[in-house]
This record gives C-alpha cells, sequence and structure tokens, in this order.
C-alpha cells in the first residue's frame, strides 16, 4: 500500500513525551526535539495491535518461536548475520539492554570508553554501574566527523577501559560506521582485552551510499568479546513500544547478561513482542517508502541551512533521521542557545552540551515530520536569526 507521510497528525494530549502540555514556556512551540517519527507506524504492526487488543484478556506472554524467527530471519537478510536462536536475548528498551550488557561486563570501579559527543543516557549508564567515564573525542574537520584512532588507542592503552559503548550508527552526528573503521575498532578492543557493547538502535535507518553493519557480525573473534543492542523501536514509528533485542554470541558473555538482567528488568509485554515480529516481518514496504521521505527531508534540510542560514552549519546525516546543528557561528552558549531555538525561533531543539565534551556549540534536530512541519519550522529557525543581525 502507499503511505501517506506528508499526513498531519496532532499528537498533542496523547502522552506524546516531547508534545506535551508545558514542555516549552512557549506554547506555540514546534518540538524537533525527542528521536521518534511523527509517521504512523506501518499498518500490519498497528492491524496486528488492535486485533490483539481486542481479545481483552492482557495476561503473561512468552516469546514464541516465530518472533525468535523473526529477529533471526532480519538479521538474515539484511545483514547476511547468522543469528543462532540461543544468541537472542528480549530488553525492553535497547538502553536496559546496555546497562544489563555493562554490569555483566564490569566491575564497580572499571572505566568504560565512549566516544563524544554521544548519545546522553551512556554516560549516567556508566555512572549508575559504579563505573568511570573514559572518553575519546571524535573528530571535527568543520564537515564531517571522523574517530580519531591515535587518541582511541592512547585511550585504551593509559585507562584500560572493560569495556566501550559503541553508538552504530551514531547519535547524534549521523555516521555510519564503515566495516573498515569498525573492524579498526575490533583490532584495539581485542589487543587491549575489552568488551564492546554496541548499540544500533538506527541501524535499519541508512541512506543511499552507506551500509550498516552489526559489530558483532564481523569476525568470530569479535563475535566473541561483543554484545549487539537493536530494536525496530526507531525504524517503525514505534519507539514507545519499547521491544528491543540483545543478541549475545558468546555463552559466557550470555550467561553473565542473564544474571544481570535478572536484577534489572522484567520482560517485554505482549503489545511490544507482538510489534516486533509484526514489523521486522511485515513492515520493509512501509520502510522502503519513509527511506525515500527521510531522504528528501534531510536534502531539503541540508539545502536550506546551506542556501537560507549559513551562519549555521547542518552535518550531513549518513543515517538516523537527526541532523547535527553546528550553531558555532551564532556566538552563544549553550544555554543561550538552548534558550535562542526554544523562545527566540520557537522550535524545542536538543542541546548539544547534553551529549558530553564536543558538543557544547550543537543542537540536535529530528527531520521524520510531515515535510509542511519540517518547512515551518526552518523557516522560524531562519527568521530568528536573520533577527539577530
Amino acid at each position: 500500500m502507499k503511505y501517506n507521510f506528508d499526513n498531519v497528525i496532532d499528537r498533542r494530549n496523547t502522552d506524546s513525551m516531547k508534545w506535551r502540555k508545558g514542555a516549552y514556556p512557549r506554547e506555540d512551540v514546534l518540538p524537533f526535539s525527542a528521536a521518534d517519527m511523527d509517521f504512523e507506524a506501518p499498518w500490519p504492526v498497528v492491524e496486528a495491535l488492535k486485533d490483539r487488543a481486542a481479545h481483552s484478556i492482557y495476561g503473561y506472554g512468552f516469546k514464541s518461536e516465530s518472533l525468535v524467527s523473526s529477529v533471526i530471519d532480519r538479521m538474515g537478510r539484511k545483514y547476511g548475520w547468522k543469528v543462532p536462536r540461543e544468541w537472542v536475548r528480549f530488553t525492553p528498551g535497547v538502553m536496559p539492554g546496555v546497562q544489563a550488557s555493562l554490569r555483566a561486563v564490569t566491575k564497580p570501579g572499571d572505566s568504560v570508553l565512549v566516544q563524544s559527543p554521544v548519545y546522553a543516557p551512556f554516560f549516567h549508564t556508566i555512572e549508575q554501574a559504579g563505573c568511570k567515564v573514559t572518553n575519546s573525542r571524535l573528530r571535527f574537520n568543520g564537515e564531517q566527523y571522523q574517530i580519531d584512532f591515535e587518541d582511541l588507542e592512547r585511550k585504551f592503552d593509559e585507562q584500560h577501559p572493560a569495556a566501550m559503548i559503541l553508538c552504530s550508527p551514531h547519535n547524534p552526528i549521523g555516521r555510519v560506521w564503515t566495516k573498515e573503521e569498525l573492524t579498526r575498532i575490533g583490532r584495539i578492543a581485542l589487543r587491549y582485552g575489552a568488551k564492546v557493547i554496541s548499540d544500533e538502535i538506527h541501524g535499519e535507518v541508512i541512506y543511499e551510499g552507506h551500509r550498516h553493519f552489526p559489530y558483532s557480525s564481523l569476525s568470530p573473534e569479535v563475535e566473541a568479546q561483543s554484545i549487539v543492542c537493536t530494536s525496530p523501536g526507531k525504524t517503525f514509528s514505534m519507539t514507545g513500544i519499547v521491544a528491543s533485542v540483545a543478541i549475545i554470541p558468546d555463552k559466557n558473555l550470555r550467561d553473565r547478561f542473564d544474571a544481570a538482567a535478572g536484577h534489572l528488568m522484567g520482560g517485554v509485554n505482549i503489545f511490544g513482542l507482538l510489534a516486533m515480529e509484526a514489523a521486522y516481518r511485515h513492515g520493509d514496504e512501509w520502510l522502503e517508502q519513509v527511506l525515500d521521505y527521510l531522504e528528501s527531508n534531510r536534502n531539503y534540510l541540508l539545502r536550506f541551512f546551506d542556501e537560507k542560514i549559513p551562519r549555521i552549519k547542518a552535518v550531513r546525516p549518513e543515517g538516523s533521521f537527526l541532523a547535527w546543528l553546528d550553531c558555532t557561528g551564532l556566538s552563544m552558549g549553550p544555554k543561550e542557545l538552548q534558550s535562542f531555538f526554544a523562545d527566540k525561533a520557537g522550535v524545542g531543539l536538543v542541546p548539544g552540551a547534553s551529549y558530553g565534551p564536543g558538543g557544547e556549540t550543537f543542537m540536535r534536530f529530528n527531520f521524520a515530520y510531515p515535510r509542511s512541519i519540517l518547512e515551518e519550522g526552518l523557516r522560524r529557525v531562519a527568521a530568528a536569526v536573520d533577527a539577530l543581525k
């Protein structure tokens, strides 16, 4: 079927985190903040949930063979990655999976490496596990980000992190790491005996010319020292249905994960399990269409900033539906930037400072919206920047 992503659906008064009343002092703020899409989910997902809700008994569920097979089939079809059943664990969200993984491979006092600017909950999760953050900042050349491999290896050599949390594709900068980059990370981590926990929730939102490689699929050696955490949530506009998987090839790591997870979280609810299978089995028609729409939105946004708001540089995302805006040209600090966009421009963005060192003069802009809303948001930014003159 043909999906209409231009259709504007009012999400106010639906308990939407980003559209909730009172989120901003100005009531007319357009929120391009939390990383979910303002598009209807695939109809096979919607229909499956409707049918199950109509049953009217919502008791305990279980992870059927059909559900497990849908995950295995997905990894095989998308990436050529053969995943045996025993590797799969279901988690109520990617971050609970990352947290359980972290507790499985570290002990309090250990160092854990991240690459900032990076998804803010990584920092909190490391601290909550009683570990210390070791940061190897990504290198920005004014156009795109690269891994500073010299600094990465130096941090491994000096701080001896027990684990690394890899963001792949990377949030917020939108990089889709190449196989060569991932392989080089793997060599360094193996050399220093560190486990790698790879958050791959954006792994299916990839644009033309780029390809996602699940980290654990790189080699048998990498496989034995890593955990991949992923979910259909970002891909299929169902982030509020917190259904995710951790794929753990090594039995020792699985046993440690199971022990850690047992103290941290329950299972995925019956609607989450159902939605995951429906998306993985029947969501590809929707996904193909939404990726075309998102790529068109991305290109429109990049042109708009280049032509109409040159004081702000939009970093070209290779994956995800998030644009990372370099606002250095506005000569504002982190708090000033947040206030400027919300109070002056009337758009709600995520402050780059929350992503750690290197994000202080940036803002994150979600462009997974009907084009009319995206256009209005960008017009507001342009008008506010012009007023600064």
